[in-house]
Formats: structure tokens, C-alpha cells, sequence
């Protein structure tokens, strides 16, 4: 397995009381659905929590997302096919940014 890790910061700064609270408070509902449906659809099992994590980080202010991708394969496909291109560019809001991080959440 090959775990990446991404930090969702929003375009406010402030602490958020969960996960789905940071999403829905900055209209990033679309953008995790969409974000959720294309891993799901590349293999990416996202109910597991030892494939798929989330959790509020930088004193709940920002969401770190952590994937562990079967194999490099599987990594490059969800991070640099066309079909990952298309999903960014779907219609929703989107974070101010999205940083990559060493340090995952499992």
C-alpha cells in the first residue's frame, strides 16, 4: 500500500465542531461527494478506515484526508488521469487549497 495525505484548507479561518460541519459550513458538500464517488469508483474501499480516514487537524480548522492506494497504479489513476482532472473541474467550491502531507492519519 501507498498512503497520501492532503490538508483541506477553507477559504475561513475558524475552528469547526466535526468533519461534516467543516464541510457543510463552507459549501464543500459537492466537492467530497464528487471527490468520494471518483475514489470509490477507481477501487478506493472508502468506508474502511484502514484505506480512508478523515479528521479535523490545526486546532479543527482544516480536514486532513489520508488514502492508502493498493498500489502505484491505483495512486496515479486517482491523482493524475484525465477522469481526476474532470472531477476537480465538475461544478462546487472549492478549498482555498489542498496541500500534500508525510504524515497520515494511520
Amino acid at each position: 500500500m501507498i498512503k497520501e495525505s492532503v490538508i483541506i484548507t477553507p477559504h475561513t479561518d475558524k475552528a469547526y465542531d466535526s468533519v461534516d460541519a467543516f464541510y457543510s459550513e463552507n459549501d464543500y458538500d459537492s466537492y467530497r461527494d464528487h471527490f468520494r464517488t471518483f475514489l470509490a469508483d477507481k477501487g478506493v474501499d472508502i468506508d474502511d478506515e484502514a484505506v480512508y480516514m478523515t479528521a479535523l487537524v490545526d486546532g479543527d480548522s482544516k480536514v486532513k484526508i489520508t488514502i492508502a492506494f493498493a498500489d502505484e497504479a491505483q495512486l496515479d489513476e486517482c491523482s493524475e488521469s484525465d477522469d481526476y482532472f474532470a472531477m476537480l473541474a465538475m461544478e462546487h467550491t472549492m478549498p482555498a487549497s489542498e496541500d500534500t502531507t508525510t504524515v497520515h492519519l494511520f
